[in-house]
């Protein structure tokens, strides 16, 4: 089936860098002729591949089925967290009413209970952040808690209050559930729970992923197929600098489907890139938090693990928070 595998052969020719790899740096050395990416839709099927060793090696252990690899001797979780953690969100469109009022936006804001967005993925202990708060993924450089009071002991009386302070008089939300994302529906229809309890008056409209993903960069009114709220999920990675935040990067670009743009947090975006000190990048970092969340850009729903999983008898996988293909070879049988 076209789309269904790609096979990626070793270079004879190139010659790595003599140093141990690192991550995305180093040596990278390929130590087997051929890697192949087989794209498996079904969580249960996945799991059921790696388990009877049809394949070596998943980006995302699915995660109704941590539990049982955790007991398998024949399989290695990956550790890493951070940046290679998932977290939820929602983007919101802030071109169309009612979220062009930032008191709206952190109404959602207030909605997304991270334990119960966490509780819905079926996360196991140990693996989720449910107290992380900040917009730049916890276990990341810039993390901290500057500015997160807004997102704090969120309720859905914290949502109403701010609704009635924004005027809401009901108007028309949409909604869009990708029902097909193992990942994102299930913290949709907590959402979209919470937001109905607090006076969100939600239709609702569910289709797969790809069709959602062609409407989410249109800016058409609601009735002519626009969009209001939209779960989402991304990396740490992702998240990690303000420059590539969905919450802070995209400030005034207009070259982004959720279109927020605060002429404050312009100068502070280039005193950031300008900057030069760490520690000083930190300190900005920290107000442009602050700044995004006063805004309500980007709404946060909680930070969890669904790690890498291999075949034990592979050597020298890199565990760095995606498929990092050298240095990986098989154990002598």
């Amino acid at each position: 089936m076209p789309g269904e595998r790609t096979v990626f052969a070793r270079n004879p020719r190139y010659r790595p860098r003599a140093e141990p790899a690192d991550g995305l740096a180093g040596g990278k050395v390929a130590r087997v002729e051929r890697v192949e990416f087989v794209n498996m839709g079904d969580p249960g099927l996945r799991a059921a591949a790696i388990q009877n060793g049809e394949v070596d090696y998943l980006e995302y252990a699915p995660i109704d089925y941590i539990p049982r690899m955790q007991r398998d001797r024949n399989l290695v979780l990956a550790r890493a967290r951070g940046g290679a953690e998932i977290l939820g969100g929602v983007s919101i469109n802030h071109h169309q009413p009612p979220f062009d009022n930032p008191l709206m936006r952190r109404a959602v804001q207030q909605v997304l209970d991270r334990r119960e967005m966490i509780a819905a993925e079926g996360v196991p202990a140990g693996f989720s952040q449910p107290d992380c708060l900040s917009g730049y993924a916890c276990g990341t450089a810039y993390a901290s808690d500057i500015g997160t009071e807004l997102a704090r002991d969120a309720s859905i009386d914290n949502a109403r209050t701010l609704l009635q302070q924004a005027g809401y008089a009901g108007q028309r939300v949409v909604f869009l559930l990708p029902g097909d994302s193992a990942l994102i529906n299930p913290i949709g229809l907590v959402m979209i729970e919470r937001l109905k309890q607090a006076g969100f008056n939600l239709d609702v409209q569910v289709s797969d992923w790809s069709s959602h993903a062609q409407r989410w960069i249109q800016r058409r009114p609601l009735d002519q197929g626009g969009w209001s709220l939209l779960p989402v999920i991304y990396t740490g990675f992702d998240l990690a600098n303000p420059l590539s935040n969905p919450g802070i990067g995209y400030n005034c670009t207009n070259n982004q489907p959720w279109g927020y743009c605060d002429p404050a947090m312009t100068p502070v975006i280039e005193r950031f890139e300008a900057e030069p000190e760490a520690a000083r990048r930190r300190e900005i970092a920290g107000e442009l938090q602050r700044l995004s969340l006063q805004q309500g850009n980007f709404p946060l729903a909680g930070q969890f693990a669904s790690p890498a999983v291999w075949r034990a008898e592979l050597r020298g996988v890199i565990d760095f928070g995606f498929p990092v293909l050298w240095n990986i070879e098989r154990a002598a049988r």
